[in-house]
C-alpha cells in the first residue's frame, strides 16, 4: 500500500508510516492509557498498604521467634 509512497524518500514518507503505526497501536488497544494511570495508582496504594502490614506481622511474630 505504501510502496508508491516509498519512493518518495522525503519526510511525507516517515510521517505516514508513523501516523499508520500510532494508529495501528491504538487499535489493537485503545485502553492502553486508562490501564496504565490505574495501574500507577494501584501500585501507590499497594505500596502505602505495605507498610501497616509489615508492622502487624512484626507484632503478631514478636512472641514466637
Amino acid at each position: 500500500v505504501l510502496y508508491a509512497l516509498q519512493q518518495d524518500t522525503g519526510d511525507e514518507y516517515q510521517k505516514s508510516v508513523g501516523d499508520l503505526v500510532n494508529f495501528m497501536t491504538y487499535a489493537a488497544e485503545p485502553v492502553q492509557k486508562d490501564r496504565r494511570e490505574i495501574g500507577v495508582w494501584v501500585t501507590l496504594f499497594l505500596l502505602l498498604l505495605l507498610i501497616p502490614v509489615y508492622w502487624l506481622n512484626r507484632e503478631y511474630w514478636k512472641d514466637v521467634k
